[in-house]
């Protein structure tokens, strides 16, 4: 979507401000969570509760995986498939003691674990990895996320192609954290679309239950940027599909003063302009003359 906010000083100084969201661009799937609702709000892939419960949530509510009985959403398949892949969730764990490979947050793949890719929380770090479980995989570490028990944190994995350094970043809470690659063997690829998905709990038993709350769960088949990624953060208060921030862009005029009085042929203009989703362009429009004209 675009916004588009317009101040006037003076009646006769006109600052446009535009702003572009492309959050929902190739979004394959989005789980909001809400009131026991585990369909896909893009309708294409609805979850089958295993044990989770409806509990207060990041946004409205969520799911509660209760760290025992294996709690997990699953899907029978998935279309989703490509060389580049963001995932977002937000997530409250009641304990950060995982042990292994961490507690499943997210799991693809097949029940033998030929081929598989998670998202594990694993102390205070997140734990991603696509291979096959316990042989030749790729393997992207955290290191000083902060993770903390009995809080919220945003979680976004973003990358492209089959691994090596600098080819995933993981953002926590609005930072693109400090991860270490490595890899078993040669490179391994992330599985098919055809392959079993869940939310919590794998097919994998060798994993921990995870204990805690997860909710707003989106992927995408691309890489999304930092703006977005940022967009997703919030600040804090998380954003819930269509993900479209419309609040009013915030704008302060810098310089020169409100209501100055000048005789000079050209002036420079400068604005403080803040909004929940990235800023495209400032358009600066005079009207001396009976009609607005840019940057005059």
């Amino acid at each position: 979507m675009k916004k588009l906010l317009l101040i006037s000083f003076l009646g006769l100084i006109l600052l446009a401000v535009f702003i572009n969201s492309v959050l929902t661009d190739s979004i394959n799937h989005y789980y909001k969570l809400d009131s026991n609702d585990l369909t896909d709000s893009l309708a294409t892939l609805n979850g089958t509760n295993s044990g989770t419960t409806d509990i207060p949530g990041k946004i409205n509510s969520a799911r509660y995986f209760d760290g025992v009985s294996s709690d997990a959403i699953d899907f029978d398949s998935s279309a989703f498939e490509s060389s580049s892949v963001a995932y977002s969730f937000w997530f409250y764990p009641n304990v950060t003691t995982c042990t292994g490979d961490g507690c499943t947050l997210y799991y693809k793949g097949t029940a033998d674990t030929t081929v598989s890719e998670y998202i594990t929380s694993l102390g205070t770090d997140i734990h991603y990895v696509f291979g096959a479980v316990g042989g030749n995989n790729n393997i992207f570490n955290t290191s000083g996320a902060g993770i903390t028990a009995n809080t919220w944190n945003h979680v976004v994995i973003n990358g492209t192609g089959d691994g090596g350094i600098g080819k995933y970043d993981i953002w926590v809470n609005g930072v693109n954290q400090s991860v270490s690659f490595s890899n078993a063997s040669t490179n391994r690829s992330r599985p098919s679309g055809s392959d079993l998905s869940s939310i919590g709990e794998g097919a994998y038993t060798g994993f921990a239950d995870f204990t805690g709350i997860i909710d707003e769960f989106g992927m995408w088949n691309r890489t999304l940027t930092s703006f977005e990624v940022s967009d997703l953060y919030n600040n804090g208060f998380g954003l819930s599909y269509p993900l479209s921030p419309n609040t009013a862009p915030n704008i302060s005029l810098v310089a020169p003063a409100n209501n100055t009085n000048s005789s000079v042929s050209q002036n420079v203009f400068s604005a403080l302009v803040f909004d929940d989703s990235n800023v495209s362009f400032v358009r600066l429009y005079g009207n001396f003359s009976g009609s607005w004209v840019i940057n005059s």
